[in-house]
């Protein structure tokens, strides 16, 4: 098991990361609009997808760990 203080790092260090992340979205998404194909669009809207369902999945993990 991860000691608390390593844990708490690694899951600051990960938020960073998601904000950081979330933040670049619009311009992105703008450039690939501007720059991309379709197909290119349609990949990055299904990636944020996929980063918005394993957040929920992460969100309903640390629920169900408080009630344990």
């Amino acid at each position: 098991e991860i000691p608390n203080s390593e844990t708490d790092t690694k899951g600051q260090e990960a938020y960073r990361t998601i904000k950081d992340w979330i933040r670049s979205v619009p311009e992105t998404l703008e450039e690939i609009k501007k720059n991309g194909s379709e197909e290119d669009i349609q990949n990055y809207q299904r990636q944020i997808n996929m980063v918005l369902e394993k957040l929920e999945n992460i969100v309903e993990d640390m629920e169900e760990n408080k009630k344990v």
